[in-house]
């Protein structure tokens, strides 16, 4: 990660070359962050311009090779709805949260040669299972992202939410996470955000469960497993 100053622009941007030719060995992406300026009164032109310094936490995991980058952008508000406030009145406040994921090594494996055995048919009886399953969550399919926890004393997080089928036309009025008896289970209202975005901070591999009910009080169960991401490098 390379900080830097001087031009008072409060930007993230990263450099991540993967060459080729060099297949042993990836190169190490790069973070760079620009401060802006915390005091001086010159700033760039643009309406938004204002002093800023950024809050940044870094959590690296070996086993996976993975780093997490989260760079917290605060600014320092001078005006409000009458015009420019009082010094008193000055507050800082977050303007964004920049979250970057950084891996050098492949952590997914490749596919492997498999014996193709033709397409199900629609009477086959584990295609009903997999469409009764599609008809159960109304298209509303709860999916799961693993990536390096921020959180002291833990490793990863993993964040589930609910992505809609291209051809979804009810959605749930509430969906209830749970993860064991180690954590506290999360529920979400519909009218909080389109996602029921929920996450969990863990150490070990774990299985989520998804409860999703809908207006009709019908309930409905799925599961997500979270892993524990390793480098294929270290396989």
């Amino acid at each position: 990660m390379l900080l830097h100053g001087h031009k008072h622009y409060p930007q993230v941007f990263t450099y991540d070359p993967d060459s080729a030719w060099e297949k042993a060995e990836r190169s190490i992406p790069q973070l760079v962050v620009a401060g802006g300026s915390c005091g001086s009164s010159e700033l760039p032109e643009g309406k938004q311009r204002c002093n800023t310094y950024n809050v940044i936490t870094v959590t690296w995991n070996p086993s996976a090779l993975q780093a997490r980058v989260q760079v917290i952008t605060r600014g320092l508000n001078r005006t409000g709805a009458d015009g420019h406030l009082d010094p008193d009145q000055w507050k800082w406040e977050t303007l964004r949260i920049f979250d970057k994921i950084f891996s050098p090594y492949d952590t997914v494996p490749l596919a492997q040669s498999v014996r193709g055995e033709g397409r199900p048919s629609d009477t086959d009886e584990s295609e009903r299972e997999r469409k009764a399953q599609y008809r159960a969550l109304r298209l509303n399919m709860p999916v799961v992202e693993v990536m390096p926890s921020l959180m002291a004393g833990q490793k990863y997080e993993a964040r589930a939410w609910i992505v809609r089928h291209p051809y979804h036309k009810e959605s749930p009025v509430r969906v209830r996470w749970s993860a064991g008896t180690w954590f506290d289970q999360k529920v979400c209202e519909s009218d909080t955000g389109p996602d029921f975005c929920a996450s969990f901070d863990y150490w070990g591999s774990m299985l989520i469960q998804a409860e999703l009910e809908f207006a009709d009080g019908q309930k409905v169960r799925t599961y997500l497993y979270a892993r524990i991401p390793e480098s294929t490098a270290r396989r």
